[in-house]
């Protein structure tokens, strides 16, 4: 009986590292570029030492850290 746990941990053991790994393949390499519509846009924002700066063109009373995701070119949400 202990040997067919060991077994069971094991293989559950390897398909978790396989999954992890796997997960990490597709995070890194699966980037979804942004339309050339945003892309063109994004070109004319301004950026700060290579981040996207939108200000507001009056006093602003909030702010907003906006972190894009998605495996998206960050370029897809800077357009205004």
């Amino acid at each position: 009986m202990r040997r067919v746990f060991e077994i069971v941990a094991i293989a559950l053991g390897g398909a978790v590292v396989l999954a992890m790994l796997g997960f990490y393949g597709w995070t890194r390499f699966s980037r979804y570029p942004a339309f050339d519509y945003a892309a063109s846009l994004a070109g004319e924002v301004e950026t700060v030492e290579g981040w996207y700066a939108l200000e507001p063109e009056g006093e602003p009373v909030a702010g907003l850290v906006f972190y894009p995701g998605g495996l998206v070119d960050p370029a897809a949400d800077a357009a205004p």
